[in-house]
């Protein structure tokens, strides 16, 4: 009869922890203590370690097993070994795929070692033969653990529904999906702050794509939570355009178009009328340098434009004689010429008009050489009949413009000139944006054209002055693209497999399914547990994730992110501990499924293999059972 404590703590350390070099160690031990040859010491002890497992058929796996698992049993008791804090987040939480390669990769190397210290004599046999099973059961062993703890946990919160469960259930969701796209609660409260700085009034299901999937999740589910998600998207979305206008106005900085012009009008005539009745009262002109113009046919012409200006102002005036006032109706009798000759669009004088302006100019240095104060008059007017001219250039062609000749037209402008030039564009861009039809993004209609962002960039005094007002219409726009997706989103596959997930997390319902009804989806038992998927503890939870995802002030955004946080801290040593036991059983299974039996030196010669392994007590040993 084999000792049984010898026996028992060969199979633990040697056969286990070792994973089947003990017998080899100790029998080199003691051959370097003068108890015999290694050879003689490895045929005995294997002998002995034969006899005891045939005589414990229980108590020996079990050893094994347990011998096995001690390593990784070991390290979730290493300090500072668990991961803490919600920073560590996404690497606590790793994609199951990821997961089970390490698991089988561990598997594999274990099952190699074990399967190389179980063979007598080929090892490199049995190395392979135990890096195939190891493989195996490194991915089976942490999927059946994983399913049976997942699927506790599901029907534990279906059959005892509460607040509470609720809360935490909704808070792992979103954890996990942050998890998912490594995203971690203070990067949700930076995007947030960021929205808030830029006026863009976000919630937090704006802050990443993942949260938007959630809040997707809740409205194609139409149970609770999802009215008020649809609501909170519908005013986001009605409120757009305004938002996009106020960023244009706090941008610019534009003045009242309609106002300001009728002002500007206004002081035309107020501010330059005491200095052109000051010119007027010079009388006639007899300067030969100026008459000489009135001989000219374009001046002839232009007289006669100033009969018709006049007579549509309803005013008589002797034009038979040079006076100061007359030659200023032809002044804008020339300028009338002028506009005839100009592109509307873009501001280009055609050859004949290029003339009149160069016979006018010159006319004008003569006329003002000659009469100084018509000179300080036409200053007067010109200052505000630019702003106004600046002023309906913006509002009217703008848009008709490129943007080379937006850039032109502003760097010759005076400051004032800019500024009446941006309040005229600023009131073209309101009938734009407010355009009565429907399902406008705003935004998207003004920066998203590259064209369209080169025309704006010279309204504005510096390139970051620029850049803060597309990055708050391009996130005008993405919210607006959000609403209509959560909303509207007609990919029903995605979104049926969106609610399977929500209500059967991640595959936990369809696990225990298979578990209970064998795949006989019409079943009684199956229709019960698709059911329980959509109890009240599935509308409690999507209640919880709307009211999350919804929020959007400041404090409320603050504590679903300690919410969050507390979660990720909470499940990561979780996550942490799982591990750990699913490495310790990996190698316990492998230690415990030797892939050669251990064949006794001694042993009568024509002992066969099937025979060595009855001697070890493992006739019945399946893979399977042990993971069952």
């Amino acid at each position: 009869m084999a000792d049984p404590y010898v026996g028992a703590a060969r199979t633990v350390l040697g056969q286990g922890l070792a994973m089947g070099w003990g017998d080899e160690a100790e029998a080199f031990l003691r051959s370097k203590l003068g108890q015999g040859t290694y050879e003689q010491q490895l045929s005995q002890i294997r002998g002995e370690l034969g006899q005891y497992h045939k005589e414990n058929p229980v108590l020996a796996p079990v050893g094994e097993f347990v011998g096995g698992m001690l390593p990784g049993l070991a390290s979730m008791a290493i300090p500072g070994g668990q991961v803490a804090g919600a920073a560590q987040l996404a690497r606590a939480a790793s994609p199951m795929a990821n997961g089970l390669l390490r698991s089988g990769a561990l598997g594999a190397l274990t099952g190699a070692v074990s399967g190389a210290g179980s063979a007598d004599q080929d090892r490199a046999s049995g190395a392979i033969a135990g890096t195939v099973l190891g493989g195996a059961v490194g991915v089976a062993a942490p999927l059946a653990m994983r399913g049976a703890g997942a699927s506790k946990q599901w029907l534990m919160e279906r059959l005892h529904p509460t607040e509470a469960g609720a809360k935490t259930g909704a808070a792992r969701s979103l954890t996990s999906q942050l998890a998912k796209s490594n995203v971690t609660p203070a990067d949700l409260s930076k995007q947030m702050a960021a929205d808030e700085a830029a006026d863009v009034p976000s919630m937090l299901l704006n802050a990443t794509p993942r949260l938007e999937k959630s809040a997707r999740t809740v409205v194609k589910r139409a149970g609770a939570g999802a009215d008020d998600i649809e609501k909170a998207l519908m005013e986001q979305r009605l409120g757009s355009r305004e938002r996009v206008n106020q960023q244009v106005v706090k941008r610019l900085n534009p003045g009242d178009y309609y106002a300001d012009l009728q002002q500007l009008s206004k002081d035309l005539k107020t501010k330059s009328d005491p200095y052109y009745k000051a010119a007027y009262a010079k009388g006639e002109v007899a300067d030969p340098e100026v008459l000489r113009f009135m001989s000219l046919p374009q001046f002839q012409q232009g007289l006669k434009e100033a009969e018709k200006l006049l007579a549509a102002e309803g005013r008589q005036i002797d034009l038979s004689k040079p006076t100061v006032e007359v030659l200023d109706q032809v002044k804008r009798g020339i300028d009338a010429m002028i506009e005839r000759e100009t592109d509307s669009v873009t501001d280009k004088v055609s050859s004949l008009g290029r003339v009149f302006v160069l016979k006018k100019n010159e006319f004008l240095n003569a006329l003002d050489n000659a009469v100084p104060e018509y000179g300080q008059a036409r200053a007067v007017y010109r200052g505000d009949a630019e702003l106004a001219d600046a002023m309906r250039k913006g509002m009217n062609d703008f848009n008709k413009m490129d943007h080379e000749q937006v850039a032109k037209l502003v760097g010759g402008m005076s400051d004032a000139e800019k500024e009446a030039f941006r309040t005229g564009v600023s009131r073209g861009l309101y009938s734009k944006i407010m355009d009565p039809g429907n399902n406008i993004n705003a935004a998207q209609r003004l920066i998203g054209s590259p064209e369209t962002q080169q025309k704006l960039r010279p309204l504005f005094g510096s390139a970051a002055e620029f850049d803060l007002f597309k990055n708050a219409l391009t996130r005008e726009s993405q919210l607006y693209h959000t609403a209509g997706r959560v909303i509207g989103g007609s990919d029903t596959a995605e979104n049926q497999q969106l609610i399977k997930a929500f209500e059967g997390e991640d595959g936990v319902g369809p696990f225990i399914e298979r578990a209970v009804t064998g795949g006989f989806r019409s079943s009684l038992a199956n229709s019960a547990l698709r059911a329980m998927g959509k109890t009240q503890m599935g509308d409690m939870k999507a209640s919880k994730l709307a009211e999350m995802l919804m929020s959007k002030d400041p404090h409320e955004v603050a504590a679903v992110v300690r919410l969050l946080e507390e979660q990720a801290a909470a499940d990561a040593p979780k996550a942490f501990r799982a591990t750990g036991l699913e490495r310790g059983v990996v190698t316990g299974l492998n230690a415990m499924a030797p892939t050669a039996p251990i064949v006794p030196r001694g042993a009568p010669e024509g002992t066969s293999i099937d025979d060595a392994a009855a001697a070890q007590s493992k006739p019945n040993y399946d893979i399977e059972d042990a993971l069952k």
